[in-house]
């Protein structure tokens, strides 16, 4: 039967507990350490509160860093982040957060940022699934022990985002990153230049027609001057415009045949 005489009262959770030796105090070994942490350092309340918002703010900071980017530019944005995890505990700590990485929209937006459907965290976890292979959790150890898989094989995104674009089958994934390279400039200038030949000739054929429909072609008075306008009797060019109106042959032949045709002026030429 127990002594109940010999109860002691545990000074960090009030529990009742039997003592097994003659100086015992605390009713388990955590009790104890918890008790004397805080008596050397206070209360942690206040700086785990700081800690906490400081870790959410900077998530958000690196998301905000990222989709503010633009869509080309986001996938080297990443690799430069992640190229600071093996010396960078703090984001270490954000990228392998439970909550970050298993937030959804629908329950809790906070963590998002302006409304996107991943957090940066579900992001990254994307980006090294598909260019290492690995979750962003393998990530952080392989990552530390310097044996990450940078050869592994790209395989084309099935339903492409706006965050990570449709990639081909590719074996060097660091070509992703790198800028355009000598060859692949000068392709792009001989596709610039055979558009502009391409646009100058669909120009070209343009003016070729509107000419066509202008109608057939006038003597020029032997004393105009060179680079005139030429016209006809019957359609006169407009002076305000300087345009060569349209006229067809049997108009022009109908009305030269005819001499009270030829010498009334045109109903425009009267309005006028």
């Amino acid at each position: 039967m127990l002594d109940l005489s010999n109860l002691l009262a545990c000074p960090a959770c009030a529990a009742e507990f039997m003592p097994k030796r003659t100086n015992q105090k605390y009713c388990t070994p955590s009790c104890q350490k918890a008790s004397t942490r805080n008596t050397s350092r206070g209360s942690r309340v206040s700086e785990t509160k700081g800690r906490s918002a400081y870790h959410y703010e900077r998530a958000m900071r690196l998301a905000e860093m990222l989709y503010t980017a633009p869509p080309q530019e986001r996938l080297g944005v990443m690799q430069h982040i992640l190229s600071f995890v093996p010396h960078d505990a703090g984001l270490r700590n954000i990228l392998s957060d439970p909550k970050l990485l298993r937030a959804h929209p629908n329950k809790d937006n906070r963590p998002f940022f302006r409304g996107r459907d991943k957090t940066f965290p579900q992001a990254a976890n994307k980006y090294t699934k598909k260019f290492f292979g690995v979750s962003v959790a393998h990530y952080l150890k392989q990552a530390r022990e310097g044996c990450l898989n940078e050869k592994h094989e790209v395989a084309p995104a099935e339903q492409p985002k706006t965050y990570v674009p449709c990639l081909k089958p590719m074996r060097n994934v660091k070509c992703w990153h790198k800028p355009l390279s000598a060859e692949g400039q000068a392709l792009a200038e001989m596709q610039a230049a055979s558009d502009y030949a391409r646009v100058a000739e669909i120009v070209e054929t343009a003016q070729e027609r509107v000419n066509a429909y202008q109608g057939p072609i006038h003597e020029q008075p032997s004393d105009a001057p060179q680079g005139a306008l030429k016209s006809c009797p019957a359609h006169p060019v407009n002076t305000t415009t300087g345009l060569l109106p349209t006229c067809n042959t049997s108009t022009i032949s109908a009305r030269s045949s005819s001499p009270s045709t030829a010498a009334t002026p045109p109903a425009t030429s009267r309005l006028a």
